[in-house]
């Protein structure tokens, strides 16, 4: 609403949305254009690179159409600079196989997501579930103050976790040149250096989310 009171477009990342749904809506149809991603590891993935962009705007998909493919309107007749963005066949049939498992496994995804809020409450910092809609839980991202150690620990007991992402954007090298000081972005750099992802993926069984629900009160949550 505040985008449209001002005559913003908005895109939405997608890249780890597919599944979800915000008010009835699902993700990459809220926005003028939604871009999904689909690698390899993503809650629907490819064998190897690959996306996709979404939107209501027939022209906007005309015109990502055209520059997915060198910019041609039709064969030898370029009207846009554009790329070789094509998604093979290969990749395409991979996904379309899988695209009829993304409901099944982002309901997977959702049980076990519950499954650490209700044994994890009051030991660690995690997500809250959205009230208005369906979360993808591509990751299940808790924090702890700690963080670096906390880690050390749930791997010395067998437990494998990640970070996503040790480094938010405004502090990568490439926009150093913008000049951003220390703490510009506090809560962004608060989370960056706290966040840990717990494992999930719908394969997963239920006893293992009880297992890393051990071992975490086992090393100490907040």
């Amino acid at each position: 609403a505040v985008a449209a009171s001002h005559h913003i477009p908005v895109i939405e990342d997608c890249a780890q949305a597919a599944g979800a749904d915000y008010k009835g809506r699902r993700a990459g149809s809220l926005g003028v254009l939604g871009c999904f991603s689909f690698y390899p590891s993503k809650n629907l993935g490819a064998y190897g690179e690959g996306g996709a962009v979404t939107t209501h705007d027939p022209e906007l998909a005309a015109r990502c159409r055209r520059v997915r493919n060198h910019g041609q309107k039709e064969l030898y007749l370029h009207t846009d600079v554009g790329y070789n963005f094509r998604l093979n066949s290969f990749q395409g049939a991979i996904l379309s196989v899988k695209l009829s498992y993304l409901e099944k496994w982002t309901r997977r995804r959702n049980e076990l997501a519950l499954q650490y809020d209700q044994v994890l409450a009051g030991v660690i910092h995690a997500p809250k579930p959205c009230p208005d809609g369906r979360h993808a839980y591509h990751l299940y991202v808790a924090r702890h103050p700690r963080r670096d150690a906390f880690r050390a620990a749930l791997e010395a007991a067998g437990v494998r976790t990640a970070m996503h992402y040790p480094t938010p954007i405004h502090r990568q090298p490439v926009f150093e040149r913008r000049g951003y000081p220390a703490a510009s972005l506090p809560v962004t750099e608060e989370i960056s250096a706290t966040c840990v992802s717990l494992p999930l993926y719908p394969e997963m069984p239920s006893t293992h989310v009880e297992r890393v629900a051990e071992a975490i009160q086992k090393v100490g949550g907040r």
